[in-house]
C-alpha cells in the first residue's frame, strides 16, 4: 500500500511519501466514512486495516482472516459492515468493521464473486441499503427464450447478485 501526496502540482505532482506492506497482491481499498481506517484486501485471504489518523496513521493494525482471494470490498454508508467478494472460495463475507474480526455472515452461493458495491440512500439506516456483487465469469444459461448458446461466448451474460444489507 502506498501513501501518495496528491497537493503538488506539475510534473511529480503525485509522490510516493510512504511505502506500507499490508499484504500480498491488495486489490481493494473501502475508506470508512470517518477516515479513520481503510481496508484492504489481499491476495493471501486477508483484509489488511489500515489506520489512517492517529498516532499509528499509515500503519497496519489488524489483518482480518478471510476467505480464499478476497478481491473486490465495499462499507455500508455507516461503516459498521465491511463486504468482502471471497473470489476463490465462491463466498461474500459480511464482517463487523468496529469488532474487526467477527464474522456476521458468509454465504456460499457464488460462483467467481469478484466486486461488491453497496447503495447509500442518505440516511441513518443501513439496512435499507443493497449489495451488488458481480460475478467475474459469465452465465452461459438460456434466458429471455433465446437458443441454447453457440460453442462461443455470444448469448451468455453478466452476472451481478443484489441482496439487502443483513440478508446475506
Amino acid at each position: 500500500v502506498f501513501r501518495i501526496n496528491p497537493t503538488g502540482t506539475g510534473q511529480g505532482a503525485l509522490t510516493k511519501l510512504a511505502e506500507i506492506g499490508g499484504g500480498d497482491e491488495p486489490s481493494c481499498v473501502a475508506i470508512h466514512p470517518s477516515g479513520s481506517e481503510a481496508y484492504i484486501t489481499t491476495a493471501d485471504g486477508f483484509v489488511a486495516v489500515l489506520a489512517l489518523q492517529g498516532t499509528n496513521a499509515f500503519s497496519v493494525v489488524k489483518k482480518i482472516p478471510v476467505q480464499t482471494e478476497p478481491r473486490g470490498c465495499a462499507l455500508t454508508p455507516s461503516g459498521n459492515i465491511l463486504y468482502v467478494a471471497n473470489h476463490t472460495a465462491g463466498t461474500v463475507s459480511a464482517r463487523s468493521t468496529a469488532r474487526r474480526s467477527v464474522l456476521v455472515h458468509s454465504q456460499a452461493r457464488y460462483g467467481r464473486p469478484y466486486a461488491v458495491a453497496v447503495t447509500d440512500d442518505g440516511d441513518t439506516d443501513d439496512f435499507d441499503e443493497r449489495v451488488y456483487v458481480s460475478d467475474f465469469f459469465a452465465s452461459r444459461e438460456v434466458r429471455f427464450n433465446q437458443p441454447p448458446p453457440a460453442p462461443f461466448d455470444t448469448n451468455s451474460f453478466g452476472v451481478v447478485r443484489s441482496f439487502r444489507v443483513g440478508d446475506l
